[in-house]
């Protein structure tokens, strides 16, 4: 499941869009910290509508392992750009170049997953194209 969390208005109605046309994802109820707790053990990726620092707080207490951790892309709440916050190499770029129509300028990724397996890349792909970073 893709556990999309949001901590604005803006940010509530921006995760229902993307709901509804991310295969697999759901919206998560609650405050973001709440959502976020909840969904952390059990979410393949994690979206979180809301600015950076704040999903960098959110997630801090929460953090293990580079290698169990869930994927996370925080994207703003006007929907225009997305970062990789956490999870790269595993599923985090894939995630953010999802075909959406709701995000629509750039992906910001961090790190590279230029020695992962071509299956982690294609699926990045998949999800950046959906959320409409890539042609």
């Amino acid at each position: 499941m893709i556990a999309l969390v949001a901590a604005t208005a803006p940010g509530r109605a921006l995760a229902a869009r993307l709901g509804a046309r991310l295969d697999g994802a759901s919206v998560q109820p609650g405050t973001a910290a709440e959502a976020l707790a909840a969904a952390w053990p059990t979410a393949e990726a994690i979206v979180c509508c809301m600015a950076v620092g704040a999903a960098v707080r959110l997630t801090a207490p929460l953090l293990g392992s580079k290698h169990t951790d869930p994927p996370v892309v925080v994207v703003d709440d006007a929907g225009h750009h997305a970062v990789v916050l956490l999870g790269a190499h595993h599923g985090g770029n894939a995630l953010a170049e999802q075909d959406d129509p709701a995000l629509r300028e750039k992906v910001i990724e961090l790190a590279i997953a230029d020695n992962q397996p071509e299956l982690v890349r294609q699926t990045a792909r998949v999800v950046c194209k959906r959320l409409g970073f890539l042609p």
